[in-house]
């Protein structure tokens, strides 16, 4: 009998290559997997649509991340607004859960519908993981947590900090294993959590060799470096690389590889001109 995986994200495949590499490694172990996505307007539903068709046999659930169904969105918005004004001391995890995020909602309320059985259910992204425990207790089957940023980070906002921190403290030391998108991220959680399970590893971002052209080997005297990010934008941390850079610009090569936002086109001509 295959074994059986239930994937969930906050997001999609076309936005969550972890997801995706980590569906793709299943599907070749012959499990028999299910992926638990919203649909997201824009660019990445095209994109979506073009990954699931790789996946055949994988059977999908599809939440709504736009206003339709309005009362799904308006409901979820509303609890998510009002539960925010609340001290998050004075919450439990499901209201903390679903104060940080409105798709939390949408996803214990669809999986509270779910009746099949799974020998694993994988969260990507926080908004999932709460859920994802519930659904593990409810069903008797193992619990699986990627974490790929240090979340708690995310936010400009110290309330909400200290939210995703409690949410994290409570469901990571619960999960079977965790796994982390870089070996800082994961020592930075464990100062949190020092009584954390040995199943906790890193799995380093990467993207197969097949995806990229071979440079030209030039010789050159500069310094090469790489910058690569689903999303380039500031506040994490390149415009602090690029104003270093600029005091050896004739010695260092900066490449970006990625989404690239206006602001850091505007930072960059700002800096070097």
């Amino acid at each position: 009998m295959q074994n059986k995986i239930l994937f969930i994200t906050t997001s999609n495949l076309a936005t969550n290559p972890r997801l995706t590499k980590e569906l793709k490694l299943a599907v070749q172990n012959d499990f028999k997997t299910t992926v638990l996505q919203f649909i997201l307007p824009g660019w990445s539903e095209i994109v979506n649509d073009d990954l699931k068709r790789q996946f055949s046999n994988t059977e999908f659930i599809e939440l709504s991340a736009s206003r339709k169904p309005y009362l799904d969105w308006l409901l979820s918005s509303l609890l998510e607004y009002l539960l925010r004004k609340m001290p998050h001391k004075l919450m439990n995890v499901r209201l903390l859960a679903y104060s940080l995020s409105k798709r939390s909602y949408l996803i214990s309320n669809k999986l509270s519908k779910l009746c099949d059985n799974y020998d694993w259910v994988i969260a990507h992204n926080p908004g999932a993981f709460y859920s994802a425990y519930i659904f593990s207790q409810r069903n008797n089957c193992k619990l699986g947590l990627d974490i790929e940023d240090y979340h708690p980070g995310e936010y400009n906002d110290s309330h909400l900090s200290n939210r995703m921190l409690k949410l994290m403290e409570y469901v990571l030391p619960k999960a079977d294993y965790c796994s982390f998108a870089a070996p800082l991220i994961q020592l930075e959680v464990e100062k949190h959590i020092p009584n954390h399970s040995s199943n906790w590893f890193t799995v380093i971002n990467g993207f197969p060799q097949s995806e990229f052209t071979e440079p030209k080997r030039i010789k050159s005297a500069k310094f090469k470096v790489i910058w690569f990010s689903q999303n380039i934008s500031t506040g994490r941390g390149l415009e602090n690389f690029i104003s270093v850079m600029g005091e050896f610009e004739d010695d260092i090569e900066l490449h970006l590889v990625g989404e690239l936002y206006d602001e850091v086109c505007c930072l960059i001509i700002a800096i070097i001109s």
